[in-house]
Parts: C-alpha cells; sequence; structure tokens
C-alpha cells in the first residue's frame, strides 16, 4: 500500500481500452485444460483506480519461472479500472491459451486487481473483494468447493491486499479446500496512527482473528511465510501526505523482518522527488528479486553487499523447482519486531501477552503454528443485509465491480436501526456480484417490503438469466415479508450474479417503492447424501456404485448435477463423507471402489489418483 507510490508505477500499468473478456470468457479457455498449479497474486491499496497494476511485474517475473522448458505457464490479468466498473481479463497484458484449445497442461498465475475498492472509505470492500476473488477463483476452475479439491495452490499479497486474500482463503476453508501456501509481503492489516484515513475507513483489522486482525492463517493453510518491514523509510513527495505503511509479523506464519542491516536499502535513497518506499521496496526489489535471482534493474541495492535472493522468498514458493524448505514458523523471538501488534498477544516491550494468549488458548510456543476455524459459513450473500456501506453512495460493497452494478439510484438507505436496499421509479434494479451457489443450495431467501404500490408494475428476481420470480407490486405490504423462491438445478454448484429489477408496465402515473434486505441461501442436506437420509455414509455409496452410468435429470447419485453419475460423483460422496445429523462419527472408514467400479472409472477419464481430499 503505497499511497502516492501508485502515482508513479500507474503511469506504466494504467488499462487503456482494448480487447478484453469477461470472467466467462476466460474461464472458458480454461475449459478441458490440466491446470497443475495456480499462483493468485493481490495489490494493496492504490491511490487511483487504475492503479491496480502495479504488481504486474511481479506476475510477469512469476510467469517467466515457471514457463521455461516448454512448460505452459498462462498470466490471466484481471483488470477493474474506475469506480463502478467491471472487472475484465486484459488480453494485451494476459497470455491465454488460445481459444478452442484443449488438453493442454500449465500452470495458471492470475493478477487480481480491486484497485477501486482499496481507496474506498467505508468498511466491507475487503471483504466483498475476497469474496469476489474466491468466486472468480471457482468460475476458472482454480478450486473446487464441492469436490474439496484444487491443484497446488500459492497466493501472495502486499499490503491491505494481505486482508483481501484472508478472505478469499476463508471462504475455501468454509468448504473445507487446503490451500497450500499463503505469502504476504508486509502485510497492513491495521490502524497505522500518523498513515491517512483509510486504515480507520477500511476496517480491515474487523475482518480476521484474533481480534485486532485483517489476516488470518486458518485451519485449511498448509504453510505460510511473511515479510515485512517497519523501518518506513519513503521519498520525499510522499512524506509531504503521509507516513509510510509498515506491517507485522502474523501468527501461525513464518515470520521474516526485513531490515536495514540486511535486506533493506541502507539509509533512505528514495529522493526527495520520489513516492517509493520501504513498503514498496518489500514487493518490487525484495520478493521480485528472490524470484528472478537478482536485484532487479533499476532498483536499490540492499544494506548487504551481493545479497542472495536464491535462499529466501520464492525460494520457499511450492512451485519453485529448486525449493528451499521454509524454515519453522515464529512469532515471537529473536529478528521479530512487534511494534503494531495486538496488545493481546504482545505487551509493549515485544515480550509475550501470557494472559492475553491464555483468553485465546495459546502460549508463546503454541502460537507460531496456530490455525483458526473460519467464521465464514457456505451460502452467505456477502453484504446481502447491506449492514456496512456508505448511505445513498452510488457504490455498494458486494453489488458493484465483480460481475455487480445497476442504477445509480438504487442505493442503501437507513431508517432508524434498519439498512436496506430500495428500488423506485428512479432506481430499477441492482445486481450482486458473481457468487458461488453451493450444490445444496434449496432456495434463495429475502425480506420485502412494498411502501408504494403501482397499478401494473412488477418486480423481477434473476440468478443470473434464471427468472426466479414475478411478485406484482400492485398492493402495498403491512411490513417486511419474508420469501422464498427456489433454486432451480442449472445455478446450482455455479457462479452467477443475482439481481432485482422493478419490470414496469404500461402506465407512467406511478411508480413503485420496493425495499430489499437480507438475501441468502436456504441449504439443504450435505453434498454425497445420495439416499436423502440426512448424513453422508456407505449407503450413499451404494445408491451411487448402483447407478453409475445412468443418465437424466434429478438423478439421486448425480452429486455434481451434470446430467450423469459418473466418477466425479463418487468424488462429491468421499469428500464430503461423515457430514450431515449424524455426526462425523456416524461411519468408520470410507469404502473404497470394488475393482469393477474402478475400471468404469477409468472409463469416464476421472482416475481416482486424481482425487484430493481436503487434509484435516
Amino acid at each position: 500500500m503505497r499511497y502516492l507510490l501508485m502515482l508513479l508505477l500507474v503511469a506504466g500499468c494504467a488499462i487503456p481500452a482494448r480487447a478484453q473478456l469477461s470472467v466467462q470468457q476466460g474461464a472458458a479457455r480454461l475449459a478441458g485444460q490440466n491446470i497443475t498449479g495456480v499462483t493468485i497474486i493481490t495489490h494493496g491499496f492504490t491511490a487511483t483506480n487504475n492503479g491496480g497494476g502495479y504488481m504486474l511485474p511481479l506476475a510477469q517475473d512469476i510467469r517467466g519461472r515457471l514457463g521455461t522448458a516448454g512448460a505452459n505457464a498462462w498470466l490471466f490479468d484481471y483488470d477493474l479500472t474506475s469506480d463502478g466498473g467491471t472487472g475484465v481479463f486484459a488480453t494485451g497484458t494476459s497470455v491465454l491459451p488460445a481459444a478452442g484449445a484443449s488438453g493442454l497442461s500449465g500452470h495458471v498465475v492470475l493478477l487480481y486487481d480491486w484497485a477501486p475498492e482499496s481507496n474506498e472509505t467505508s468498511p466491507r470492500w475487503g471483504e466483498s473483494s475476497g469474496d469476489a476473488l474466491f468466486a472468480i477463483g471457482v468460475e476458472l476452475g482454480l478450486f473446487d468447493p464441492l469436490t474439496r479439491s484444487a491443484p497446488p495452490v500459492q497466493f501472495i499479497a502486499h499490503s491491505f491486499g494481505t486482508a483481501v486474500t484472508s478472505e478469499a482463503v476463508e471462504r475455501l476453508a468454509g468448504y473445507g479446500v487446503t490451500v497450500d501456501q499463503v505469502t504476504l509481503i508486509d502485510p497492513h492489516d491495521f490502524d497505522q496512527s500518523d498513515v491517512p484515513t483509510y486504515d480507520q475507513a477500511a476496517r480491515l483489522f474487523d475482518l480476521g482473528k484474533p481480534a485486532g486482525y485483517g489476516v488470518t492463517m486458518w485451519d485449511n493453510v498448509a504453510e505460510s511465510d511473511v515479510y515485512y518491514q517497519t523501518r518506513g523509510n519513503q521519498g520525499g513527495l510522499s512524506s509531504l501526505v503521509t507516513a509510510d505503511p509498515e506491517g507485522r509479523p502474523i501468527p501461525g506464519a513464518t515470520n521474516r523482518l526485513l531490515d536495514a542491516a540486511d535486506e533493506l536499502p541502507p539509509g533512505n535513497p528514495y529522493g526527495t522527488f520520489s513516492t517509493d518506499s520501504d513498503h514498496g521496496y518489500a514487493w518490487n526489489t525484495f520478493y521480485r528479486g528472490t524470484v528472478l535471482g537478482a536485484r532487479p534493474a533499476g532498483t536499490a541495492a540492499s544494506a548487504t553487499p551481493n545479497f542472495n535472493y536464491n535462499t529466501t522468498g520464492w525460494a520457499h514458493s511450492i512451485h519453485n523447482p529448486s525449493r528451499v524448505p521454509l524454515p519453522a514458523p515464529a512469532f515471537f523471538g529473536p529478528g521479530q519486531d512487534h511494534e503494531h501488534t495486538e496488545s493481546l498477544l504482545s505487551s509493549p516491550n515485544g515480550t509475550p501477552n501470557t494472559a492475553g494468549l491464555a483468553s485465546l488458548g495459546l502460549t508463546s510456543e503454541t502460537i507460531n503454528t496456530a490455525r483458526f476455524a473460519p467464521d465464514y459459513q457456505p451460502g452467505t450473500i456477502v453484504n446481502g443485509g447491506f449492514d456496512d456501506g456508505a448511505v445513498n453512495s452510488t457504490l455498494v460493497a458486494g453489488w458493484n465491480h465483480h460481475g455487480g452494478g445497476g442504477d445509480s439510484g438504487a442505493r442503501i438507505v437507513e431508517s432508524g436501526p434498519e439498512r436496506f436496499l430500495r428500488l423506485n421509479g428512479s432506481a430499477e434494479s441492482r445486481t450482486h456480484n458473481l457468487t458461488y451457489i453451493p450444490q445444496n443450495a434449496l432456495s434463495l431467501d429475502f425480506d420485502l417490503r412494498i411502501g408504494a404500490a403501482s397499478s401494473d408494475d412488477v418486480l423481477q428476481v434473476l440468478v443470473g438469466e434464471s427468472l426466479l420470480a414475478t411478485i406484482s407490486a400492485t398492493t402495498t405490504t403491512a411490513g417486511w415479508i419474508a420469501q422464498s423462491l427456489a433454486l432451480p438445478l442449472s445455478v446450482r454448484n455455479a457462479v452467477e450474479t443475482l439481481t432485482v429489477r422493478i419490470l414496469f408496465g404500461g402506465t407512467f402515473f406511478n411508480s413503485p417503492t420496493i425495499d430489499l434486505d437480507n438475501f441468502a441461501f436456504t441449504l439443504g442436506p450435505p453434498p454425497g447424501d445420495y439416499n436423502a437420509d440426512g448424513f453422508v455414509d456407505a449407503a450413499d455409496y451404494t445408491v451411487w456404485r448402483d447407478t453409475l452410468g445412468t443418465a437424466g435429470l434429478g438423478l439421486a447419485a448425480d452429486g455434481d448435477l451434470s446430467g450423469v453419475v459418473d466418477a466425479r460423483d463418487y468424488q462429491v460422496w468421499r469428500a464430503h463423507f461423515g457430514e450431515g445429523s449424524a455426526g462425523l462419527g456416524a461411519v468408520a472408514s470410507v469404502p473404497e471402489p470394488a475393482g469393477w467400479v474402478v475400471a468404469v472409472l477409468f472409463a469416464f477419464a476421472l482416475p481416482t489418483s486424481s482425487i484430493r481430499v481436503w487434509r484435516t
């Protein structure tokens, strides 16, 4: 997060008008390909709405390392360049599989842009951006919530973007998908007293665990490495406005302090008229250097002559063919700086707060490997209750930028303790961002109030292109009325938008006033419950086995809703084995397919060796 540094970097990364692909079109390029690994890169704060490309050099460097020796490495540059705009893939900077190609194997580097949201001065944007990142990843096929599987995946994030990444990883935790590595560069998820109001306005520190952290090592994270600095040197132009944002160590990670005696440049090399800083140096020189194996051209040298970039940073990446194992996780101890650590964990002098740690069930030793259970619940629609966001703003967190939008007049209204969305004659529609709808989502639920009726207008509710309901607006309601709309199979286990809109009739004398609130999905029994008894056990395996190869609609053992009972439905059952009302202890072990069933699995071109079950 470099509040003014972006002004220079954006000059080289601004997005001109050029060929673009939608998220769905980008997903089509990956359909039928074998994704061997995933790297997802997320930037931090940008002062301008088109500054989200500032980490493009890092994405290009990583793709360059992984695309050697004839291996495929694709770069998907997801760009969001204006308030109220829609994110797309910029083909000029992306490197994509050719249209119509299939059967290729390769690594996917996704560069995620949330620039207009990073500088909003109201809360919930960090969460909604992370939710959209999760949904986009599902749509691209980078991870599969239904089978709890993914190729080896590494998230890399800088500054504010570390909290956005944490939100995406929390959603994967909610669905039980393992994240192999989370790499955080100068995580800025706290309120630093000497920087502008964005820390207080964004309130990223409300998102995670323990209290005061916006970045969390959730219980699905296998490994994590953090590189942070607390010196805060910066160029002269930046210092006229703000102190340089700094980072801090994160519980559960291998934390490395970048200091002036080793990784950072000596003194302040940034110059009177520069907007660069230690905060930017952490990713642009230090971490990029570890990808390239040498200091990037045009960047300041570190304090250590001939610093060895091949022993840290990307040297620890799960995707590095010559990987150097990560050191053991460390939070306290020599070499750490707890200037910005929450007081619940650390005393002012940097020693462990024993009582505070004990209140969390932790000690100064166990915090080194701490993992936290997610609060996120599958089926949640981010900001579906309109609890956060600026009242009467044209932009609504969760309802703009990543597939969402609508009339500028369709805004959050506050009346007493209530906050809700209002549609009327000058505010006809609103669309929620792309969101993943679980396989077992039965209905879309919300509250409706018609405050002013009209003679022939109606409210339409759509998920994607599917019309769920047309509700008459000819009569006012006596307060809020709960609505529950059945979801068709076609929108379940899918990434879709949600739209509410007024469809006007032929009379123009009056228009309705319709208030909407508390959008959520209601979930049914867990996926894999093929005999509909409320839990997933060996009896469901029998249903799958006995109907394997059957095609049709509404099949009991069609766990992925594909219209055929096949090997993927076995993966669904296996991933959710033990869930449901009987509890995890209801069955002893997962039955394996008999020999003839294995032969059929191979006939369906889905070998059992491809199954990657969530590690608990």
